[in-house]
């Protein structure tokens, strides 16, 4: 099982990539939803952390994070639930986290 620091370096690095918020304010207590997310977003972050260590999250689990320290929770004490039977796998060579969106100034 990886460690809850482990998980942590890794979801501040999604969170950053995916919600633009800053390095610093990923603390264990943070909210995710104040950190950017929505409910899209909160399952991109979900399926990035499970990519990364190699567990599934199940629905029902991503929709249980409402905190940072809900999210490394997740990881850090998985089930080892495994996705559904007819669910499509999508192999980490393809699967990547979503560009951040860019703002132009006009």
């Amino acid at each position: 099982m990886p460690s809850s620091s482990a998980v942590q370096d890794q979801l501040t690095d999604i969170l950053v990539g995916a919600v633009g918020c800053h390095a610093r304010e990923v603390r264990p207590g943070a909210v995710l939803a104040n950190l950017g997310t929505d409910s899209l977003t909160l399952v991109e972050v979900g399926e990035e952390l499970g990519r990364r260590f190699d567990v599934y999250l199940s629905d029902d689990t991503i929709d249980s994070m409402v905190t940072v320290q809900d999210a490394i929770d997740a990881v850090v004490r998985h089930d080892g639930s495994q996705p559904p039977a007819d669910a499509p796998r999508v192999p980490s060579s393809v699967a990547t986290t979503p560009p951040r969106a860019t703002r132009y100034e006009t």
